[in-house]
Formats: C-alpha cells, sequence, structure tokens
C-alpha cells in the first residue's frame, strides 16, 4: 500500500487486526484471504475483552466464500483459538445481524460520503485509495 494516510488511518480509527490488501482482480482470492488471516486472527485477540481472557476460544462465522473453507487458514485460526463456523452460501442477509442493521446504515452513510466527494472532484473519477478512505469514515 502506497498511501501512508490509509497506513495510519487503519491503526488509528480502525479495530486491531484491521488492513487493506490488495488483489490484482479487486476480489476475495484464496491468495488474500491466506495473507489476511493472520493479521485478522491476532486483531481478534487483541479485542478488548477477549484479550483479557487468552484461553476463550471464538467463533468465527463466515459466508459460503469457498476462500473461508482453505485449510491453511483455519489453522491460523485454530492457533489463535478461533473456531470458524461457514454459513450457507447467500445466506448472510438472514443470518448476519451487520447485514439486517448496521450495514443499511453504513451504506447510507458511504452514499453521503460519495456525494461530498464527488461535488468538488467534478467529473474526475474517485480512485480506490479514496473509496478505501470513504470506507474507514463511514465505519
Amino acid at each position: 500500500m502506497e498511501r501512508k494516510s490509509i497506513a495510519n488511518a487503519l491503526k488509528e480509527r480502525c479495530p486491531p487486526g484491521s488492513q487493506v490488501i490488495m488483489s490484482p482482480s479487486a476480489y476475495m482470492t484464496d491468495e488474500t484471504w491466506i495473507k489476511l488471516v493472520p493479521v485478522f486472527a491476532k486483531g481478534i485477540r487483541a479485542l478488548d475483552v477477549i484479550k483479557d481472557h487468552p484461553n476463550w476460544w471464538m467463533t468465527l462465522t463466515c459466508d459460503g466464500f469457498s476462500s473461508h473453507t482453505i485449510d491453511q487458514a483455519n489453522e491460523i485460526f485454530s492457533e489463535h483459538k478461533i473456531q470458524i463456523v461457514k454459513e450457507e452460501g447467500d445466506t448472510s442477509q438472514v443470518n448476519q445481524s451487520y447485514d439486517q442493521n448496521v450495514a443499511k446504515k453504513d451504506k447510507s452513510l458511504m452514499r453521503m460520503n460519495l456525494e461530498a466527494v464527488r461535488r468538488p472532484l467534478g467529473t474526475k473519477k474517485i480512485d480506490q485509495w479514496t473509496l478505501i478512505a470513504l470506507t474507514i469514515e463511514a465505519q
């Protein structure tokens, strides 16, 4: 990542383990998931309350995306006492409270932020770095 401002925002304004992993296609791939998991798992263990109970096992539910079932990633989670539970595909809107409530508010804030950035830029395109900064702000 070439933007120090984004790296600083991730450290200062986001939960532990937050990161940006770039992929050639901009989509999650098995390789991207493997890169993300070690820091993500450490971040979960560093959260308030959880860090005070190192013997606790955590449960992380994931949607049916195939990368979430990679043995190598699950072994890393297991080393951090995090159990992965895979939900059925295309059910997150039913099973995950984030998708039901918080996501609606987050999407509303994202639209507001995008509009605020588009006006001064005029017809210029918004690059991925601006989108990442807006996402951090919305979250």
